[in-house]
């Protein structure tokens, strides 16, 4: 018999030992220990732990789903009316299947009772109120294509596809220097601006920013010092020392000028790589919709290779 509680404090060594029982995954962090699940999870403000599920079968803690809410439009706070299950974890065994599907019904149970309308199979942008940096990266992906059993487990719960994104990643050194008549004039007319530690955008940036270091590059034109565009970045810790690699993600990246001066998404990429490149960084992830050509148009000629798929999916509104 499965017996499903909520988080109680005393359940952290378990936690932590369900969670590193999970198979090898090159998208989740695996050396997890209480620090981290304090920092990231238990010690955040919205943190409700009695949506923090766990799965008792035969005296023994065999998993646990973590039902949470949205950052509201206004990002200031969670949105009530739009929860997920943010991370799902059971012990590798003969009725894992069993325990995630009962689990998963207990977590949307109580996004039910607290108001839910839109409920979730994994984060959505603009940001994963919890495990940023521990599965995926910064940026939400939803589910990874590659993480087979959280993909069968949403899927059988009724989770339907509503969107993907394509998960690209570029070795600094490998970066190939795009040549264009356009990029050659911005050159000569702008410079690169880089801070370190920006102010953050929203609250909920605020919130990545005590944990992550974040980059703002902008492009300014020298005759004026008018920003033509900006991109920011965050380092993927802890996630990317298991990589045992210096690692970023391409948090955003966005036009001042209106109209855009040509070829300034060309110029901004490919210099901001440049100086992430001398200070250290050796590998950029970027999370692209799907759909988004002129994304994908920069990011595979200048090197980017495709690693994963991420699934937005969503439990379909009953009636």
């Amino acid at each position: 018999m499965i017996a499903i509680r909520p988080f109680q404090n005393r359940d952290i060594p378990e936690i932590i030992s369900i969670w590193r029982s999970e198979p090898a995954h090159r998208a989740l962090f695996s050396a997890v220990t209480p620090m981290l699940l304090e920092e990231f999870v238990f010690g955040r403000l919205y943190f409700d732990p009695e949506g923090f599920l766990l799965a008792d079968q035969d005296g023994e803690c065999c998993g646990f789903v973590h039902a949470a809410f949205m950052p509201d439009r206004d990002l200031r706070w969670v949105d009530r009316s739009r929860g997920m299950v943010d991370m799902l974890m059971v012990r590798p065994g003969p009725d894992e299947d069993r325990v995630a599907a009962e689990l998963i019904q207990a977590g949307i149970a109580y996004l039910r009772r607290c108001g839910a309308v839109d409920i979730y199979g994994g984060a959505i942008p603009p940001y994963d109120p919890f495990y940023a940096g521990l599965y995926g990266g910064m940026v939400p992906a939803g589910t990874l294509q590659s993480d087979l059993r959280r993909t069968r487990w949403l899927a059988t719960a009724g989770f339907v596809e509503t969107g993907a994104v394509s998960v690209y990643q570029l070795h600094t050194q490998d970066q190939r220097p795009l040549v264009t008549r356009d990029l050659l004039l911005l050159r000569r007319q702008c410079r690169l601006e880089t801070l370190l530690d920006p102010d953050p955008q929203d609250w909920w940036e605020a919130n990545a920013a005590a944990h992550h270091d974040l980059w703002l590059f902008r492009a300014l034109a020298t005759s004026h010092a008018t920003a033509i565009g900006r991109v920011r970045y965050s380092d993927i810790e802890p996630l990317a020392c298991q990589w045992q690699v210096a690692a970023v993600e391409l948090l955003s990246m966005q036009a001042d000028g209106n109209p855009p001066t040509a070829g300034w998404d060309v110029y901004l990429l490919s210099e901001s790589i440049k100086q992430l490149n001398q200070s250290g960084i050796r590998l950029v992830q970027w999370v692209i919709r799907e759909g988004d050509e002129q994304a994908q148009r920069l990011a595979e000629p200048m090197g980017f290779k495709l690693v994963d798929r991420g699934v937005f999916r969503c439990l379909p509104r009953s009636g």
